[in-house]
Order: C-alpha cells, then sequence, then structure tokens
C-alpha cells in the first residue's frame, strides 16, 4: 500500500480494523493477526514518524549570498497585453486520489467545504448515478470524492475530515448497490451526516438530483447508458444553473417525459447522438465523436472561458470529480484520448486562445500523457493555429 515514491522509512500505525479489508476473515483468523501486529499496522495514507518536507539549500533570505525578494507579482488577463495561459495537473496514483487532489486544489483551506458529495468510484459500469450530481455539487460549493461501493475507505475519510467541520453533511448519489449502507455508518461514526439521493433507477435518481435543484431554467438530457456526453452536460448544466437528465440511448422514458411535460416552458438540450434520437424536439448538441460532441457543448455554453479542464475520454472518473472542479471556475469538460487531441479539439482551443488563463488536466499521465497536455497549452497559447 505504499506510494510509489518509497519515501516513508518508519511508518505511522493504526490498529487493525475489520472493515478496511474485503476479505471476510474467521474469528480465529482475525485473532491470529492481532497477535501478530498488536501495535497495528502500516497506515500509508499518513507521513511517515518524523517524516519532513524537502526543504531546498537555496534561499531569498536577507544575508550572506541572499536577497529580499520583491513585491509579489500581480496577475493579468491572457491576450494579446497578458501573459500566457498556465498549465497544470491534477492526478494521483488511481481515481480515488485524483479526486482527493482536485478537492485539494479547489478547496485548500481546512473545514472549508460546507458538504461533499460523494459518489462510487470502482467498477468501469459504476457511473450511472453519479452523473448527474456534477450541476448539484456545484451549487452546493461542494468537492465531489469517490469512494468503494461497499467502505468508506481511509483515505476519502482522513479527506472528508480536512474539508468539513463536525456534523457537516455528506450527499450520497444512488442508492445501496452504488453506495452500500456500511458507508453511511461509517460517516456517522467520524461525525458526519449522510444524506442520500436515489432513484429506482439512474434516471430516477438524475431526476431526484433535479428536483433538488428546485426548478432549473434548463435541462440537458443525454444517456445514461455511456457516459462522456454526460460529463460534457454536467459542468454546462452547472454553468446553465440547470440539470442533467438521463435516457436509455436512442429511447425516451417516461419519467422523463413526464418531468419534461410539467415544464413545457424549460429549455431543453439533447446532449449526443442518442439523446437526440430520443428526443428529436430538444436542441441537439452533437459531434461526430465523443470529443466532439464536448466541444459543441463547450461552444454553446461557455462564453469566453477563462479555464477549460481536460480529461481522458475513455473512463470516466477523472472527469467527473473534475468537472466540479472546473465548473466552479466557469469553464467547460474537455476530453481526449490517450495518443492525442482530435482536430475539433484543437481548433476549439486556438478559437478561445484570447481569454483562456488555465488549462488544468485531470488525472496521470497514463491517462492524459505530458505530451497531450502540452499540446492543449500550445493550442490554449495560440500557437501552431
Amino acid at each position: 500500500g505504499e506510494h510509489l515514491r518509497h519515501d516513508i522509512l518508519k511508518c505511522q500505525l493504526a490498529p487493525l480494523d475489520r472493515s478496511e479489508y474485503d476479505v471476510d476473515f474467521t474469528d480465529e483468523q482475525w485473532a491470529r493477526l492481532q497477535e501478530a501486529f498488536p501495535d497495528g499496522v502500516c497506515d500509508w495514507s499518513r507521513p511517515g514518524v518524523g517524516q519532513q518536507p524537502s526543504v531546498s539549500w537555496q534561499t531569498f533570505a536577507e544575508g550572506p549570498g541572499g536577497r529580499p525578494l520583491g513585491p509579489p507579482p500581480t496577475s493579468t488577463p491572457n491576450g494579446p497585453a497578458g501573459t500566457a495561459p498556465l498549465g497544470h495537473r491534477l492526478g494521483g496514483t488511481d481515481r480515488i486520489s485524483t479526486a482527493i487532489a482536485v478537492a485539494q486544489h479547489g478547496w485548500p483551506e481546512g473545514g472549508a467545504a460546507p458538504t461533499v458529495v460523494l459518489a462510487r468510484g470502482d467498477g468501469e459500469q459504476a457511473f450511472a448515478d453519479a452523473l448527474a450530481g456534477t450541476p448539484l455539487a456545484v451549487a452546493l460549493d461542494a468537492p465531489l470524492l469517490l469512494t468503494s461501493s461497499h467502505r468508506l475507505l481511509g483515505n476519502v475519510a482522513d479527506e472528508l475530515r480536512r474539508l468539513l467541520r463536525e456534523g457537516a453533511e455528506v450527499v450520497l448519489l444512488g442508492g445501496e448497490a452504488a453506495l452500500a449502507p456500511a458507508i453511511e455508518s461509517a460517516l456517522r461514526e467520524i461525525g458526519f451526516e449522510p444524506r442520500r439521493i436515489a432513484g429506482a433507477t439512474r434516471v430516477e435518481t438524475a431526476l431526484a438530483i433535479a428536483s433538488e435543484l428546485g426548478e432549473p431554467p434548463a435541462l440537458l438530457i443525454a444517456s445514461g447508458e455511456d457516459f462522456p456526453d454526460a460529463l460534457s452536460a454536467g459542468a454546462a448544466a452547472a454553468q446553465a444553473g440547470g440539470a442533467v437528465l438521463l435516457t436509455p440511448a436512442g429511447r425516451r422514458h417516461p419519467a422523463n417525459d413526464a418531468y419534461l411535460g410539467e415544464r413545457p416552458e424549460v429549455l431543453a438540450y439533447a446532449v449526443g447522438g442518442p439523446a437526440a434520437a430520443g428526443y428529436p424536439d430538444a436542441t441537439p448538441v452533437v459531434g461526430a465523436t465523443r470529443e466532439a460532441t464536448a466541444v459543441e457543448v463547450a461552444r454553446i455554453f461557455f462564453e469566453d472561458p477563462t479555464s477549460v479542464g481536460f480529461a481522458v475520454s475513455s473512463t470516466y472518473p477523472d472527469a467527473l470529480a473534475g468537472g466540479t472542479h472546473v465548473a466552479r471556475r466557469g469553464g467547460p469538460v474537455l476530453l481526449t484520448p490517450a495518443d492525442g487531441l482530435y482536430p475539433e479539439v484543437t481548433a476549439y482551443l486556438c478559437g478561445v486562445a484570447g481569454t483562456v488563463q488555465d488549462v488544468i488536466t485531470y488525472g496521470g499521465t497514463r491517462a492524459v500523457p505530458d505530451a497531450v497536455a502540452a499540446d492543449a497549452l500550445t493550442a490554449a497559447r495560440g500557437e501552431g493555429c
């Protein structure tokens, strides 16, 4: 469980806890473990014993060989008279730690988040209940964290303690198959109050989330059977003060029809080809690929964005956590395969080069390699356009 840095010489210990393991130990096996580790086991989520951050030999302090720093720099808008946009990556060793890194960047001060939205992060087909959660998280000014479907992971619990004040609410997305009742119990044990938003299916869960948002003026409909269109729709819905509805691919759903029928004045958009086929009366937002659809969403809902977020298009967790982060900054989520930017994405970045000040890559280098992130930043600077 140690981090790949291998920088811990002596680990801090934590008591053995059966809930931390996926194995069902017998009482005899558990007694043997307790006998073998009477003082506990290594807790790799905490710094090592006596571990201190590295300190450079360089200094700007006054004194021999030193020189005091001048006044702090001032930021200027990007553009012909301003500075080029900055690029940075928010990623961890896995999807769980990436979501934590995003939360730590967006909410750096302890106790600063009023609540947290918690979604399932394991399994490649586990995205359904969380897809509509981005506009809710933005409305609540809450980071979106991921955890195992059957237990609250230790590093997630630590981040919750950092983000929240004691007694704060944690919103769980989806039913007990998505997030087990044991997670609610674990949240109460560490001092938080869980509240679950769920429906009988992913469609009803999205509608329940929409109801939490009151009467949203815009509804973005996307397929609930795959994730890319709904991911780009989430940040756009947050920008428009709207909600995301999920539908079977290429088909209508009676629950959505009932909700829409009661709100004929609300603007409805169908994001992606499958949703547009099911809801031809909605305004279509469709590209030839998932990446191109995300660009069309960005063009329609984000005028002169100052931030742009990137995530890999082949899986959902990085874009899910990053969508909340970049939406708070008024920017879209763009998608890219790991082997290079699509021409539509490059063209879009060139088109917004005069306003973008920040290009954020969500996820590690295996998801979005450094070369791809560098190409995005180059286009956002208007170079090679």
